[in-house]
């Protein structure tokens, strides 16, 4: 998902103001990346030892900046940038030390720049989940559940980001300061007057998501750790044996409820419309009971309406395509709530 501390993928682009002169602002912005991105490749090489003698540019996320950089010795080294990756960092240390046999890439080196973290990491050899095609995506699905099952053997009774940033809140108030309004991520009367964004059925769908989920009954103890951002991009595969090689970006893990974990997994087969068969494969790895499938739906309701607000920011066929397969879930589930079904 897109970075908590704003709407620019380098935080350091926030730094430049425009002066009303394209070429010059551009000019500006490159200078003042270059020069950034100089400064954290030279704390990278005092704190490795090491001098970089390349760095490039894979595809990036939404939530951080990401360098491959290389060393005098060959090594490549994934160097991630942002606000959200002290989150990320406490989260490798944790999964790391678990003994809970999930795969991450080993940590390096981490160190505060500015008002950001960088961790440098092992760069993972092998292909993203992202690659395979439809016929592949739904052979993973077994491992990413199992995947998740042994994530979910961590945990904590205290919910929220491992940087203790959500502070007190119980899970359920987690949620619905998402819902609220108020939280600097989510302002939903802005969000709702963008460009392809439903206002009233947004309005109506949070509206019924805050009632339901103040009428749930959600974990106040006993929380798990708990990804959230579980798909495709995040996910590195092992061909050769079905198996997850790597999971990656943690930017937004949290302690809560498991199924909240689950439901982005059922997020992943309706973007790929992966078909019965794997929303069978799904249903059938959990075994939920009656109680445990309502909370499911509540939860993939939850990221159904949340990830409205970062389809909408920017316009694009496949932002555009997605805000409108969500906005059509969202008018299903009223229209089951009319029809008196859950």
């Amino acid at each position: 998902m897109f970075a908590r501390c704003g709407l620019c993928r380098f935080a350091i682009y926030s730094r430049w103001h425009y002066d009303g002169n394209d070429d010059n602002n551009i000019k500006r912005m490159e200078m003042t990346e270059t020069t950034a991105e100089a400064r954290i490749i030279k704390r990278v090489e005092a704190a490795l030892g090491v001098e970089i003698r390349s760095v490039t540019r894979p595809k990036q996320g939404m939530g951080s900046s990401v360098l491959i950089v290389t060393d005098d010795d060959d090594r490549e080294m994934a160097v991630k940038i942002g606000t959200e990756t002290a989150n990320d960092a406490l989260a490798l240390e944790l999964v790391g030390t678990s003994g809970a046999g999930v795969p991450v890439p080993g940590v390096l080196a981490s160190f505060a720049f500015e008002d950001m973290t960088v961790l440098v990491m092992e760069k993972v050899e092998a292909p993203l989940l992202e690659e395979a095609d439809k016929d592949g995506k739904r052979r993973y699905l077994g491992p990413m559940l199992a995947c998740l099952k042994r994530i979910h053997t961590i945990g904590s009774d205290r919910a929220g980001l491992l940087t203790g940033a959500d502070g007190d809140r119980t899970w359920k108030e987690i949620l619905l300061f998402r819902l609220s309004g108020e939280h600097p991520l989510y302002p939903w009367e802005e969000i709702a007057r963008r460009d392809g964004v439903d206002a009233g059925l947004l309005s109506e769908s949070i509206a019924r998501l805050r009632e339901d989920m103040r009428a749930a009954e959600l974990p106040i103890k006993n929380y798990s750790l708990l990804h959230t951002d579980f798909n495709q991009r995040n996910l590195f595969v092992d061909p050769q044996k079905s198996a997850i090689a790597s999971v990656i970006d943690w930017g937004e893990a949290m302690f809560g409820d498991p199924l909240y974990d689950f439901a982005r997994v059922r997020m992943f087969i309706y973007h790929f419309d992966l078909g019965q068969r794997a929303l069978s494969e799904y249903h059938d790895g959990l075994d939920m009971d009656r109680e445990e499938e309502l909370r499911e739906r509540l939860y993939l309701t939850s990221q159904m309406i949340e990830y409205i607000a970062w389809y909408s920011m920017k316009k694009n066929d496949f932002n555009d395509g997605r805000l409108k397969l969500h906005q059509e879930f969202l008018r299903n589930g009223l229209s089951r709530h009319a029809d008196g079904r859950r």
